[in-house]
């Protein structure tokens, strides 16, 4: 009896992203350019930590909190994905 390893190619889905966000300029001291970097950025890592791994799953409420808490002037965000 022998054992023949069989390699199966990964599946990946891709996403693309609109994401508009709503804030409250009066309680943040960053421009509108200021913030709109911290999300980009905020959505990077979470792409890297959160994604960019085998087997994980994309959580739209997760992501949504994830932005939500990346400034107290953020009232919410409103997303729209493409696979």
């Amino acid at each position: 009896m022998t054992v023949q390893p069989v390699f199966v190619e990964p599946d990946y889905t891709y996403l693309q992203l609109n994401v508009d966000v709503l804030y409250d300029p009066y309680k943040t001291n960053m421009t509108t350019s200021e913030l709109q970097t911290k999300v980009k950025n905020v959505i990077l890592n979470y792409a890297s930590l959160a994604l960019n791994k085998f087997n994980s799953t994309f959580s739209a409420t997760d992501f949504n909190q994830t932005i939500k808490i990346t400034d107290s002037s953020i009232i919410t965000s409103d997303m729209t994905v493409k696979v």
